[in-house]
């Protein structure tokens, strides 16, 4: 486990990053326009991923981050604040980004770069299948466990359960995908028909789109 980069952890199958393994990168300028392609630190990749959609869904969307557990994007471009947000990446477990829009949807987001270092039991860029709690991003892996250690507030977490078990379009659980380049598409995320824990996403069709 030592020179492996991320790997689940537990009975739940949380998702860890192994720091041993890890280099801090540079500090992050320019976070809208960086390229993922020269990043040189695997991880860094993913982190920068997580912060350009992070940034697109707070700035270019006007959304609102929920719980506390969001990477940062503000601090990215400061290097004790890139220090600090990094530190939280490689040492996060769970659910990527949560964020609420101007319509009330809350927004269930799993970011995916290109380059990144994934883990060893998936396909690059796939939503992985975890021991015990189904695929990534499916009604049994998005659990009352994972919501709480989201920091999420009670009756936020409430609500999301409700909205995914209602399947009644509060709640929109996203793929968010940075190329390269560090151009990012958003696909959603739906329910295989009859399953709570396998889930399928079309990154050939159309994005997702935004306050229809």
């Amino acid at each position: 486990m030592a020179n492996t980069p991320s790997y689940f952890v537990g009975n739940g199958g949380l998702w860890v990053h192994n720091t041993t393994t890890c280099t801090l990168p540079e500090r992050i300028d320019d976070l809208e326009n960086r390229r993922l392609d020269d990043i040189s630190v695997k991880t860094g990749v993913g982190a920068v991923g997580e912060a350009k959609v992070n940034r697109i869904l707070e700035e270019d969307l006007d959304m609102k981050p929920l719980g506390n557990q969001n990477l940062d994007w503000r601090k990215v471009d400061d290097p004790q604040g890139w220090k600090d947000e990094y530190a939280k990446y490689v040492g996060s477990t769970g659910i990527d980004s949560i964020f609420r829009g101007k319509d009330g949807k809350i927004h269930i987001v799993e970011s995916k770069s290109s380059g990144s270092k994934d883990y060893e039991s998936c396909k690059a860029g796939s939503l992985c299948t975890t021991k015990g709690s189904g695929q990534q991003m499916s009604q049994d892996w998005i659990n009352r466990e994972r919501l709480e250690a989201s920091g999420l507030k009670p009756h936020e977490v409430d609500q999301v359960l409700e909205g995914l078990d209602e399947n009644d379009g509060s709640v929109v659980r996203l793929y968010a995908g940075t190329s390269a380049s560090g151009q990012t598409k958003f696909y959603e995320i739906h329910d295989r028909p009859g399953s709570t824990s396998k889930v399928t996403v079309d990154r050939a069709g159309d994005e997702y789109e935004f306050y229809q």
